[in-house]
């Protein structure tokens, strides 16, 4: 959607120099654009539910190992003493 809102305001930036009149830039069809190409740029650059629950799968496990170890040094230290 956003890069279809970008084209849309491009195309409206564009049209008079398309259509040989004097261009006429106004802030708020370069403001749009800029809005419409940063929506866009977080859409890509934005992590994907597949991604994310890999990153918190990967996170649950070393815990879990560190978890494991810690309970194993304790066990092994409180029965030396």
């Amino acid at each position: 959607m956003a890069l279809l809102g970008l084209f849309v305001v491009l195309g409206f930036m564009l049209w008079p120099v398309i259509s040989g009149k004097h261009p006429d830039l106004q802030s708020a069809y370069i403001l749009g654009a800029v809005a419409d190409a940063l929506i866009g740029l977080g859409w890509f650059l934005l992590p994907s539910a597949k991604q994310v629950r890999r990153a918190a799968d990967k996170y649950v496990h070393q815990l879990l190992e560190a978890a494991a170890t810690l309970a194993a040094d304790t066990a092994t230290s409180a029965a030396s003493d």
